[in-house]
């Protein structure tokens, strides 16, 4: 099967958006499974509008996937953590959580 000129692009482009999307939403929610659904959840939806978005495609993705982050705190739908860590939690997500 032979892919389109869109599609080449969208998979040269896609670790690189998958890691600022995953940097983005891991920083808001601070729970990496959570921000792996982001992440993917805002790739697709740029797959969806790559020709529009190709330009400034790393600032779209990080919007979206921040977008998608914040909506999930605003509705206090975070699931239960899923890993349990022996550090302290990053008092940074603690208060971007808070405001």
């Amino acid at each position: 099967m032979r892919r389109n000129q869109t599609d080449l692009v969208f998979t040269d482009r896609f670790d690189e958006l998958a890691a600022v999307a995953h940097r983005v939403a891991f920083r808001i929610i601070g729970d990496r499974h959570v921000a792996e659904d982001i992440a993917q959840e805002a790739l697709a939806r740029a797959y969806s509008h790559w020709p529009k978005v190709s330009g400034y495609a790393n600032a779209w993705v990080a919007r979206v996937a921040g977008n998608l982050a914040v909506d999930l705190v605003r509705r206090k739908k975070l699931p239960a953590p899923t890993e349990q860590t022996s550090h302290p939690p990053d008092t940074t997500v603690i208060l971007r959580m808070e405001l």
